[in-house]
């Protein structure tokens, strides 16, 4: 496999990327909001004057909260020095992924990715550990490349034939059954 583009990398991708990887922390931050605001709106209607002042306390809270999540993408994104959102050449092959900007350039092998996450906007490659590595930006492969890179990670996360026994050496870059490309959620597309 021998797949090269260039992309470029904007503030909107790069709060994409952070919404992306947070997803957890986020999504459980938000529960927490909303629980607040909920709460407290609850006592605020159904107070009948006693449980006022913790109702709005109690909404004022999870505003702040809310508030404050979308505040931390924001400064997630502005901390990134400004040599992260100069363009990219990815070199993408069947040992490695490679990329080089004007001033930095890395690789990582295939051996060191635990699964591969195809979301709306990129392929996301996680390292063992459940540690984000890379992003693959979708908007500047076409659609062939996009296909290939597809059908490479289920070569390369399906389980081998039972008849032959796993390869030796270089191991999978996956567990069978854990590391399979995953198509978007329907909320993600």
């Amino acid at each position: 496999m021998q797949i090269a583009f260039t992309a470029p990398r904007d503030r909107e991708y790069a709060r994409r990327l952070v919404r992306r990887s947070d997803r957890r922390q986020l999504f459980w931050s938000g529960y927490v909001a909303a629980a607040f605001v909920v709460f407290g709106a609850g006592s605020v209607i159904t107070s009948d004057g006693g449980a006022l002042g913790s109702g709005m306390g109690s909404v004022a809270v999870g505003a702040c909260l809310a508030v404050g999540l979308l505040r931390g993408v924001s400064r997630s994104v502005n901390r990134l020095p400004e040599e992260w959102f100069e363009p990219r050449t990815y070199d993408i092959t069947d040992d490695r992924v490679a990329w080089q900007s004007v001033h930095a350039g890395s690789s990582i092998s295939w051996g060191l990715i635990e699964r591969v996450e195809e979301t709306r906007f990129a392929f996301l490659l996680w390292q063992k550990g459940g540690l984000p590595a890379w992003d693959l930006p979708l908007e500047a492969m076409t659609e062939a490349q996009r296909e290939e890179l597809r059908e490479f990670v289920r070569r390369r996360s399906a389980p081998p034939p039972a008849s032959q026994p796993a390869p030796q050496g270089d191991k999978p870059a996956t567990q069978p059954g854990t590391g399979s490309l995953r198509p978007p959620a329907p909320g993600e597309r």
